[in-house]
């Protein structure tokens, strides 16, 4: 036989599914499928994915699980980036796709493609780096290494994004040099100068 559980009262859809909800059973293998079988934890944090009678021998695909995802707090405009004042931890019950993102971090130097709306969860198919610094922007260039670096305000020659490389050019002397973004309006010399 397998052990198996059995709904004890009616649910509707969306409703939660506790332990407390079912009733455990043992079922002959031949009554029953592998879709019947699942840990009970699962019961933990699941709602119902459909309307669902009592004394249903519940299968796992009855169940929508309990997620927390990065969630839109309001609707994000393509090309409006990502922080933590429109974007949070949310749960979210069903299933989710596969590129799905879970922590801010993965989100901070990022950009919408698409308008993403409340409440649906955000997937890195969604989502493109964001330009740190904007052509004729002002750029702190930070170059030497361990106790001496020196800092030096630089204007850009062109868009770059967090770890792309740019030309920067000095204003006072006319120096060209190239340099590694590593955030917004700040660069990172790689020491190799541009005649």
């Amino acid at each position: 036989s397998m052990k198996v559980f059995e709904l004890k009262t009616d649910i509707l859809k969306g409703e939660l599914i506790t332990k407390d909800s079912v009733a455990t059973v043992y079922k002959a293998y031949s009554s029953v499928s592998s879709k019947n079988s699942f840990p009970i934890k699962l019961l933990d944090n699941a709602t119902a994915a459909r309307d669902i009678r009592a004394k249903t021998i519940l299968a796992r695909s009855d169940l929508n699980i309990r997620h927390l995802v990065l969630m839109p707090i309001k609707t994000i405009t393509r090309g409006e980036k990502l922080d933590s004042s429109n974007v949070e931890i949310r749960p979210f019950y069903g299933k989710l796709p596969a590129d799905t993102l879970y922590l801010l971090p993965d989100v901070r130097t990022m950009e919408s493609i698409r308008t993403l709306r409340p409440n649906q969860p955000i997937r890195s198919s969604d989502l493109i780096p964001s330009l740190m610094v904007k052509k004729g922007d002002s750029v702190i260039l930070a170059s030497g290494s361990g106790l001496l670096s020196i800092t030096t305000t630089m204007i850009s020659l062109e868009n770059g994004k967090l770890d792309q490389q740019i030309n920067l050019l000095n204003s006072e002397s006319n120096e060209k040099v190239r340099a590694i973004i590593t955030g917004p309006g700040r660069a990172r010399s790689v020491q190799s100068k541009i005649k």
